[in-house]
């Protein structure tokens, strides 16, 4: 199975509506497939992808908190003195706040059976799903605001693909904005990266970023400009960069407002014929399968 991963440096350059038309293409090309969604702090494939029978559906524990048991807290401080992160105060934890680091279990003078008065337990930090839909297995997760582990989470949704996705031939992966760890772990694995830039100084700067990442963990890449006719000069430089450090521009998309209706009506925009943003995509995707099916 092939897996086709899409970035982009900065959120809002229509990294979805490719992913969500990809996915759709390849239902309409009769290609066994399957997706996924790694934009776990804020997914929304799932907008489009809802229906369909679920497979799997489990709580995430990768991050632990302080725990103080009351009953025989002594509130002597000690916890709370040694605390770097703040978290402690008068005998109460704050979650938010709390790393789960140890120190406070670690100090702590009260034992009683072998228990400390304050310990770390793990906590749910989300929540992961595999479905069987219309379009083939998706896989996806929601992290809990402020519950970190993305990382973790984006390895889960990735193993919990490929234990489903059967004879896909082609696994569509959808992935999160930024440069960090979730990107990293986004990355482990795929088979190429397809990077969705628009005519922005933002974006120029974050494709810099990014492709300094993707080529670190040595992993092929392309590109394309969305929204490309909004900008015709951030366009050419683009250009010229790509050019510069050899990465493959496939297609240039252009700005089209029904781009809009198709967000807004939760369908990908390959599914409006008259849509000229829909006509490069599908161009874009017949370039990147080729890329794809050459590695």
């Amino acid at each position: 199975m092939k897996q086709l991963l899409i970035l982009s440096g900065k959120g809002g350059t229509g990294k979805t509506t490719i992913a969500s038309s990809f996915i759709s293409l390849l239902k309409q090309g009769e290609t066994p497939a399957c997706f996924a969604d790694c934009d776990v702090d804020v997914p929304n494939l799932h907008l489009i992808f809802s229906d369909g029978e679920t497979c799997l559906s489990q709580s995430t524990c990768f991050n632990r908190r302080a725990v103080i048991d009351q009953s025989f807290c002594t509130h002597c401080g000690v916890c709370e003195e040694h605390c770097r992160s703040g978290a402690m105060k008068n005998g109460v934890v704050n979650p938010y706040l709390c790393e789960g680091c140890g120190v406070c279990e670690l100090v702590c003078p009260v034992n009683r059976d072998g228990h400390k008065a304050v310990q770390l337990a793990e906590i749910n930090t989300g929540d992961y799903t595999v479905s069987d839909t219309d379009f083939g297995i998706f896989s996806t997760a929601q992290l809990k605001s402020g519950a970190g582990a993305t990382g973790k989470t984006i390895n889960a949704v990735k193993q919990n693909l490929a234990s489903f996705c059967g004879e896909s031939q082609v696994a569509v992966i959808d992935g999160s904005p930024g440069i960090g760890c979730p990107i990293i772990s986004s990355i482990a694995g795929v088979d190429l990266v397809l990077l969705v830039v628009e005519p922005s100084l933002s974006s120029m700067s974050d494709l810099e970023r990014i492709l300094k990442t993707v080529r670190q963990l040595k992993v092929p890449a392309v590109a394309c400009i969305n929204r490309a006719d909004i900008s015709p000069e951030l366009s050419q430089q683009i250009q010229l960069y790509c050019q510069e450090h050899e990465l493959p521009i496939l297609e240039e998309i252009p700005f089209d407002p029904l781009v809009i209706r198709a967000v807004n009506h939760s369908r990908p925009v390959v599914d409006y014929d008259n849509s000229p943003a829909a006509q490069h995509i599908r161009s874009l995707f017949e370039k990147t399968l080729q890329h794809l099916q050459q590695l």
